[in-house]
């Protein structure tokens, strides 16, 4: 499932998508995992960058946290 934030978005609203996500069910104490994933641009320097964050609950509770960028050629 994707749910898309626009920064447009006040907090509020952006808060309640994700919290929309646990009411509907999609994220629940059987989510094995959630990945987050934004672009950044950066005019004055005329760079592009996508954050990748990763969140992820192993079988016994313990969560594990992965944080990569990705820089288009």
């Amino acid at each position: 499932y994707r749910a898309l934030i626009e920064t447009s978005q006040s907090q509020a609203q952006a808060k309640s998508t994700l919290a929309g996500l646990e009411t509907n069910g999609f994220i629940d104490s059987q989510t094995r995992a959630v990945i987050v994933e934004f672009s950044l641009y950066s005019p004055s320097f005329d760079w592009l960058s996508a954050p990748r964050l990763l969140f992820e609950q192993t079988e016994a509770g313990q969560i594990y946290t992965q944080a990569s960028l990705i820089q288009p050629g």
